[in-house]
C-alpha cells in the first residue's frame, strides 16, 4: 500500500490476507493489531510542524511543543526538552496551524498544548500551571472554552 492510506483499501486488504491465511480468529486479530500499530505510527509521524527560521525549515513533533508565546511579529516556541526556538511569525499563524493538534490560545500571547495542562487555578480569567513549570494567564474572554475542552479531555 502506498501513503496516503486510504481506509477502505485497508479493509479490503485486509479482507483479502485473512481470506487466503484462512480465518483463524488467532490470525485476524494479530493481523489487525500490526495494522493498527501501523496506522497510529503513521498518524504520529502526521503530526509535525514545519516552523521557518533563519537558516531554513525545522520540522518539530506537534507533541514535543509544549507551548508558544507572542512577542508582537514574533512567537517563542516551548519544547518539552526545555530548549526554546524563536520565529519570525505571528501567534495568530501558529494557532491556525496547531490547533487541529491539541492546542489551544488561552491569552492574546499564548498558544498551550492541551496535553502539557498540569492545573487550572481559578481567578477571574484564571491562570494555568503546565508541566514543565510556566504559569499561564488565561483571558476572561477564552475561560468559557478553555474550561469546556478541559472538561471534555
Amino acid at each position: 500500500m502506498l501513503k496516503p492510506i486510504d481506509v477502505d483499501d485497508l479493509v479490503e486488504l485486509v479482507g483479502r490476507i485473512t481470506s487466503k491465511h484462512g480465518s483463524d480468529r488467532m490470525q485476524r486479530q494479530l493481523l489487525f493489531e500490526m495494522t493498527q500499530r501501523n496506522i497510529d505510527g503513521y498518524n504520529r509521524r502526521e503530526k509535525r510542524i514545519a516552523v521557518p527560521t533563519m537558516t531554513g525549515l525545522t520540522l518539530l513533533a506537534a507533541d514535543d511543543i509544549v507551548r508558544c508565546q507572542s512577542d508582537v511579529n514574533y512567537t517563542t516556541i516551548h519544547l518539552s526538552d526545555h530548549t526554546s526556538l524563536v520565529v519570525a511569525k505571528t501567534l495568530k499563524d501558529f494557532e491556525e496551524m496547531m490547533e487541529p493538534h491539541g492546542f489551544m490560545r488561552v491569552h492574546n500571547s499564548h498558544l498551550v498544548n492541551l496535553a502539557y495542562i498540569k492545573k487550572y487555578h481559578k481567578g477571574k480569567g484564571g491562570y494555568l500551571i503546565l508541566r514543565d513549570g510556566a504559569e499561564i494567564d488565561v483571558s476572561v474572554r477564552r475561560k468559557e472554552a478553555l474550561l469546556e475542552k478541559l472538561n471534555n479531555l
